[in-house]
């Protein structure tokens, strides 16, 4: 699941920046002015560390259940 978060982020990433250089210069060229490439490096961040805190709970919950119960509770 990290690689999917990982490629979510980076997709999204790139999408808003094609969206702000529509927005600021009128092209739809990936273009970031040095004034908004802190937030937008900490909006980046921000959502990765969601993203991965948001799989922490159903993984652990996954981790305490044993395979063969798994198994016959689908029975």
């Amino acid at each position: 699941s990290i690689w999917q978060i990982v490629l979510g982020v980076v997709a999204g990433g790139v999408m808003s920046l094609t969206i702000m250089g529509a927005l600021l210069d009128g092209t739809y060229r990936p273009t970031l002015s040095v004034a908004y490439s802190g937030l937008f490096l900490g909006y980046l961040t921000i959502m990765l560390c969601v993203c991965l805190l948001a799989c922490i709970v159903p993984t652990r919950r996954a981790l305490q259940i044993q395979p063969m119960q798994a198994l016959k509770a689908d029975a």
